[in-house]
């Protein structure tokens, strides 16, 4: 079968991120596409100057209260391969380097919504920086932190935000990071928070220096097995994440169909060749499953890999991600 040229963009994309995301059983862990910070020095009175920093030095400062200094830490995600209908909740992490000029009373962190994804961490500035949103999640409190203190990890939940941007056909997402509120009111103590970046590893970590990195992790719903059956006639079309996922031997992925249609479901490997064609017919309305058992159209049994899930039904297309294990 010859595969669109878009639909093998989406699976080079999506292949080249792996390397930036990792799936452990029932969670998914995304660390960002872009993380910066915005820094700006006050000269005078009303006029904010754009500063350059070394961001390999510092992974990603706030700070605010200062007399001179403002710091704010951005974070771009891709989220297109979420999948919502399954989604139980979703948590922003991030680990703490470092505390300076630390206020035991008035240590704040809030994340922001940002709306505008079209910045990047090479080119954003101060004056330059997208819209700060409402505020969506908030630490009222921050450790006190030495050189030789162990980091800290702060979880955010920001499941409301992520899941409004999938409705809304959003593929990225993006958060700020700072220590005043939504009218500008600071701690009053310039405190300046220090966090990892995905540029700024922990070198005591060695190879697991991603455990630090700014990520979202996804925890998804994994009670799904083939004996489930779905309520009632089904509202619309909707592909859910195969269960197990990773797999082996066997696995099976849940789809429905709202009305009579055309209904094409292909597996493909990471270079976009097809390997299974597990449906290829007419279905009337109504909940599905099917099982794969990891064994192509000839019947070979497929290597261990990543794979991906091609549902189209009518104007309806979707793609999951599977893991096979051996």
């Amino acid at each position: 079968m010859k595969l669109s040229n878009n639909f093998k963009l989406f699976i080079t994309v999506v292949a080249v991120m792996l390397v930036f995301s990792l799936v452990f059983g029932g969670e998914t862990r995304i660390v960002p596409i872009d993380d910066s910070y915005v820094y700006s020095k006050i000269t005078e009175p009303g006029v904010w100057e754009d500063v350059n920093f070394d961001q390999d030095s510092y992974g990603l400062r706030i700070r605010s209260g200062s007399s001179t200094h403002w710091r704010r830490a951005l974070l771009k995600f891709d989220i297109s391969t979420i999948d919502a209908d399954v989604v139980d909740s979703v948590q922003l992490k991030m680990t703490i380097q470092k505390i300076v000029n630390y206020s035991p009373t008035d240590g704040v962190c809030w994340i922001y919504k940002v709306e505008d994804n079209s910045w990047t961490e090479e080119a954003v500035t101060w004056n330059n920086q997208p819209a700060r949103g409402v505020s969506i999640a908030f630490q009222d409190s921050l450790p006190s932190m030495s050189d030789d203190d162990p980091d800290t990890t702060l979880y955010f939940d920001v499941s409301e935000y992520v899941l409004e941007m999938l409705g809304v056909g959003n593929d990225q997402i993006s958060f700020m990071l700072d220590d005043s509120t939504e009218t500008g009111q600071d701690d009053g103590y310039g405190i300046d928070v220090r966090y990892y970046s995905k540029e700024k590893p922990n070198p005591e970590l060695g190879a697991d220096s991603a455990s630090v990195y700014p990520m979202l992790i996804v925890y998804t719903s994994t009670s799904i097995g083939v004996a489930d059956a779905w309520d009632g006639l089904p509202a619309g079309f909707s592909l859910r994440q195969n269960y197990p996922n990773p797999f082996n031997p066997t696995t099976s992925i849940s789809y429905a169909i709202p009305r009579e249609s055309l209904v094409e479901m292909i597996i493909y490997n990471v270079l976009g060749v097809e390997v299974k064609t597990l449906v290829q017919e007419n279905h009337t309305a109504g909940s599905y499953t099917v099982i794969w058992d990891g064994a192509d159209n000839q019947g070979n049994a497929s290597p261990a890999g990543l794979y991906f899930c091609n549902l189209v039904a009518g104007n309806y297309q979707k793609t999951i991600k599977m893991a096979f294990v051996k």
